[in-house]
Protein backbone atom coordinates (compact mmCIF):
# COMPACT_ATOMS: atom_id res chain seq x y z
CA UNK A 1 0.00 0.00 0.00
CA UNK A 2 0.99 3.45 -1.04
CA UNK A 3 1.17 6.24 1.34
CA UNK A 4 -0.89 9.53 -0.30
CA UNK A 5 1.09 11.49 -2.39
CA UNK A 6 1.61 14.59 0.12
CA UNK A 7 0.74 13.16 3.22
CA UNK A 8 3.38 10.49 4.03
CA UNK A 9 1.59 8.85 7.21
CA UNK A 10 -1.95 8.18 5.77
CA UNK A 11 -2.18 5.18 3.05
CA UNK A 12 -5.18 5.40 1.22
CA UNK A 13 -6.40 2.16 -0.75
CA UNK A 14 -9.61 0.82 -2.61
CA UNK A 15 -12.04 -1.61 -0.43
CA UNK A 16 -12.30 -4.37 -1.70
CA UNK A 17 -15.67 -6.29 -2.15
CA UNK A 18 -15.17 -8.59 0.63
CA UNK A 19 -14.29 -6.01 2.85
CA UNK A 20 -18.66 -5.29 3.68
CA UNK A 21 -18.35 -6.31 7.12
CA UNK A 22 -15.52 -4.39 8.06
CA UNK A 23 -16.58 -1.42 6.07
CA UNK A 24 -20.12 -1.43 7.80
CA UNK A 25 -18.66 -1.36 11.12
CA UNK A 26 -16.48 1.83 10.55
CA UNK A 27 -19.34 3.58 9.12
CA UNK A 28 -21.37 2.48 11.73
CA UNK A 29 -19.13 3.55 14.11
CA UNK A 30 -17.87 7.04 12.46
CA UNK A 31 -21.44 8.03 11.96
CA UNK A 32 -22.48 7.37 15.59
CA UNK A 33 -19.52 9.39 16.81
CA UNK A 34 -19.95 12.22 14.58
CA UNK A 35 -23.85 12.52 15.36
CA UNK A 36 -24.78 10.58 18.42
CA UNK A 37 -25.01 13.57 20.37
CA UNK A 38 -27.50 15.61 18.50
CA UNK A 39 -30.14 13.24 17.16
CA UNK A 40 -32.21 10.93 19.30
CA UNK A 41 -31.04 7.51 20.29
CA UNK A 42 -33.94 5.49 18.80
CA UNK A 43 -33.55 7.28 15.51
CA UNK A 44 -29.98 6.30 15.44
CA UNK A 45 -30.20 2.97 16.07
CA UNK A 46 -33.04 2.43 13.19
CA UNK A 47 -30.51 4.43 10.75
CA UNK A 48 -27.44 2.41 11.33
CA UNK A 49 -28.94 -0.64 11.18
CA UNK A 50 -30.45 0.06 8.11
CA UNK A 51 -27.68 2.22 6.43
CA UNK A 52 -24.74 0.11 7.63
CA UNK A 53 -26.08 -3.83 7.54
CA UNK A 54 -23.18 -5.84 5.87
CA UNK A 55 -25.76 -6.64 2.94
CA UNK A 56 -26.47 -2.96 2.42
CA UNK A 57 -23.08 -2.25 2.48
CA UNK A 58 -22.24 -4.91 0.07
CA UNK A 59 -24.70 -3.72 -2.38
CA UNK A 60 -23.34 -0.66 -2.21
CA UNK A 61 -19.72 -1.60 -3.12
CA UNK A 62 -21.30 -3.59 -6.39
CA UNK A 63 -22.65 -0.51 -7.61
CA UNK A 64 -20.29 0.59 -10.52
CA UNK A 65 -20.69 4.05 -10.27
CA UNK A 66 -19.43 4.61 -6.28
CA UNK A 67 -16.38 3.93 -5.06
CA UNK A 68 -14.95 3.45 -1.27
CA UNK A 69 -11.79 3.90 -0.18
CA UNK A 70 -9.98 2.91 3.33
CA UNK A 71 -7.49 5.39 5.10
CA UNK A 72 -5.10 3.74 7.27
CA UNK A 73 -2.27 5.64 9.34
CA UNK A 74 1.41 4.15 9.26
CA UNK A 75 0.60 2.42 12.90
CA UNK A 76 -2.78 1.16 12.20
CA UNK A 77 -3.61 -2.06 11.24
CA UNK A 78 -7.76 -1.26 10.75
CA UNK A 79 -8.75 1.66 8.50
CA UNK A 80 -8.82 5.30 10.43
CA UNK A 81 -11.01 6.74 8.15
CA UNK A 82 -13.09 6.31 5.06
CA UNK A 83 -14.68 8.01 1.62
CA UNK A 84 -17.53 7.02 -0.18
CA UNK A 85 -17.43 8.79 -4.02
CA UNK A 86 -20.29 8.69 -6.29
CA UNK A 87 -21.10 9.48 -10.55
CA UNK A 88 -23.93 9.31 -12.64
CA UNK A 89 -26.88 8.21 -11.53
CA UNK A 90 -25.29 6.34 -8.37
CA UNK A 91 -25.43 10.71 -7.22
CA UNK A 92 -27.90 11.30 -4.41
CA UNK A 93 -28.69 14.29 -6.21
CA UNK A 94 -28.86 15.01 -10.13
CA UNK A 95 -25.77 17.53 -10.82
CA UNK A 96 -25.14 16.13 -14.38
CA UNK A 97 -22.66 13.94 -16.04
CA UNK A 98 -19.35 16.62 -14.96
CA UNK A 99 -20.11 16.09 -11.62
CA UNK A 100 -18.65 13.55 -8.74
CA UNK A 101 -19.92 13.60 -5.28
CA UNK A 102 -18.64 12.94 -2.00
CA UNK A 103 -21.12 10.99 -0.37
CA UNK A 104 -19.28 10.13 2.72
CA UNK A 105 -16.09 10.92 4.12
CA UNK A 106 -15.37 9.84 8.11
CA UNK A 107 -12.56 9.78 10.44
CA UNK A 108 -12.18 8.30 13.52
CA UNK A 109 -12.76 10.75 16.58
CA UNK A 110 -9.24 10.42 17.69
CA UNK A 111 -7.50 10.59 14.33
CA UNK A 112 -9.34 14.32 13.29
CA UNK A 113 -6.12 17.12 13.17
CA UNK A 114 -4.12 14.67 12.11
CA UNK A 115 -4.26 14.95 8.18
CA UNK A 116 -6.64 11.42 7.49
CA UNK A 117 -9.32 13.98 6.32
CA UNK A 118 -6.85 15.84 3.80
CA UNK A 119 -5.77 12.29 2.61
CA UNK A 120 -9.30 11.18 1.81
CA UNK A 121 -10.24 14.46 0.50
CA UNK A 122 -7.06 14.87 -1.90
CA UNK A 123 -7.88 11.06 -2.77
CA UNK A 124 -11.40 12.19 -3.63
CA UNK A 125 -9.96 15.34 -6.12
CA UNK A 126 -7.65 13.15 -7.56
CA UNK A 127 -10.31 10.68 -8.89
CA UNK A 128 -12.60 13.35 -9.67
CA UNK A 129 -9.73 14.83 -11.89
CA UNK A 130 -9.21 10.76 -13.32
CA UNK A 131 -12.63 10.58 -14.34
CA UNK A 132 -12.51 13.80 -16.19
CA UNK A 133 -15.20 15.50 -13.92
CA UNK A 134 -15.06 19.19 -13.47
CA UNK A 135 -17.23 19.86 -9.77
CA UNK A 136 -16.58 18.08 -6.87
CA UNK A 137 -20.29 18.33 -4.66
CA UNK A 138 -21.73 17.24 -1.03
CA UNK A 139 -24.05 17.52 1.19
CA UNK A 140 -23.55 18.32 4.78
CA UNK A 141 -25.32 18.50 8.06
CA UNK A 142 -25.76 22.28 8.42
CA UNK A 143 -24.84 21.71 12.33
CA UNK A 144 -21.88 19.81 11.55
CA UNK A 145 -19.65 23.13 12.10
CA UNK A 146 -16.12 20.96 12.18
CA UNK A 147 -16.69 19.36 8.76
CA UNK A 148 -18.32 22.60 7.44
CA UNK A 149 -14.86 24.44 8.07
CA UNK A 150 -13.37 21.89 6.90
CA UNK A 151 -15.12 21.38 3.40
CA UNK A 152 -14.35 25.48 3.30
CA UNK A 153 -10.89 24.92 3.96
CA UNK A 154 -11.00 22.55 0.72
CA UNK A 155 -12.30 24.77 -1.20
CA UNK A 156 -15.84 24.27 -0.94
CA UNK A 157 -19.14 26.98 -0.87
CA UNK A 158 -22.43 26.67 0.27
CA UNK A 159 -24.24 26.50 -2.88
CA UNK A 160 -28.21 25.20 -1.61
CA UNK A 161 -29.41 22.90 0.44
CA UNK A 162 -31.18 19.76 0.70
CA UNK A 163 -33.56 17.83 3.24
CA UNK A 164 -32.07 14.71 5.01
CA UNK A 165 -34.97 12.67 6.56
CA UNK A 166 -33.59 11.62 9.75
CA UNK A 167 -36.14 9.39 11.96
CA UNK A 168 -38.86 11.84 12.52
CA UNK A 169 -36.99 14.37 12.04
CA UNK A 170 -36.19 16.69 8.50
CA UNK A 171 -32.38 18.20 8.78
CA UNK A 172 -31.16 20.42 6.52
CA UNK A 173 -28.04 19.32 4.39
CA UNK A 174 -25.91 22.28 2.71
CA UNK A 175 -25.27 21.53 -0.42
CA UNK A 176 -21.08 22.63 -0.97
CA UNK A 177 -19.25 22.29 -4.15
CA UNK A 178 -15.65 23.49 -5.65
CA UNK A 179 -14.64 23.11 -8.89
CA UNK A 180 -11.89 20.44 -9.73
Amino acid sequence: MEPNSSRNSVCIRAVEIGEAERLAALGASTFYETFAAGNDEGAMRTYLEQAFSAARIQWELAQPESAFYFAFTVAAEEPVGYLKINVGVAQTEEMGAEAMEIERLYVRGEHHGSGVGAALMERALEEAAKRGKSIVWLGVWEQNHRAVAFYRRSGFEVTGTHIFQFGGEAQTDWIMKRSV
